[in-house]
């Protein structure tokens, strides 16, 4: 190739890639929540890769690696996209003892939950302090100020959160309650996060 062409390639090559660019920025702008909606798309593309044969051809090989295996699959339950392989691993798994399994796990799911906690803390408050101002949700907020003191709203919370963390259900449904909507300090997100994925792994571990 010559050197001319070379060049034409790359400025070509450059061309596309600002149009990209500049396609993708425009299309966000044009969003009220970007932040939101890029997240939700990722884990869209997740789930497509985690329920592709691609992933799910190494869970037997997950499944052969005791205590470990348990704690990965800790990291993997608190994902909606990983969930199903999680339980998968906790069914085949069989630890000697399941206290002990479900704390491993527990504290993998922490972790997990962790990066959530913090990806929304430091990214995407201020589209949840937009969100909070959304007709839905004000009257939501109202609704609870007229009928429940501010204690009782966050103990509410806190306990729809658990449930929703100790569950197969995302735990990125819980972790936004705690994170984005109710602003819920480290410390207490740390104990509901590890206590009730716990809970919720050992019961899968005792009953199924």
């Amino acid at each position: 190739m010559k050197r001319g062409d070379r060049k034409t390639d790359e400025l070509e090559h450059q061309e596309h890639s600002h149009y990209h660019h500049g396609l993708v920025k425009f299309l966000l702008s044009k969003l009220k929540y970007p932040k939101l909606t890029l997240y939700l798309v990722f884990i869209a593309l997740a789930y497509y890769f985690f329920t592709s044969d691609l992933f799910s051809k190494y869970v037997p090989f997950l499944v052969s690696h005791g205590y470990w295996s348990i704690f990965i699959a800790g990291l993997l339950f608190s994902y909606g996209f990983t969930t199903p392989f999680a339980i998968g691993i906790f069914v085949f798994a069989e630890p000697t003892n399941i206290l002990f399994a479900a704390l491993i796990a527990g504290f993998g799911a922490f972790l997990a939950d962790s990066i959530i906690f913090a990806f929304i803390r430091f990214t995407m408050m201020d589209e949840f302090a937009r969100l909070k101002k959304t007709k839905p949700l004000r009257s939501f907020d109202s609704f609870f100020h007229r009928c429940f003191s501010v204690n009782a709203q966050k103990t509410f919370l806190y306990i729809i959160a658990g449930f929703i963390i100790a569950s197969p259900l995302p735990d990125e449904i819980g972790v936004v309650l705690l994170a984005g909507l109710s602003k819920a300090h480290p410390g207490v997100f740390a104990f509901v996060s590890f206590v009730f994925n716990t809970i919720g792994i050992f019961v899968i571990l005792s009953f199924f």
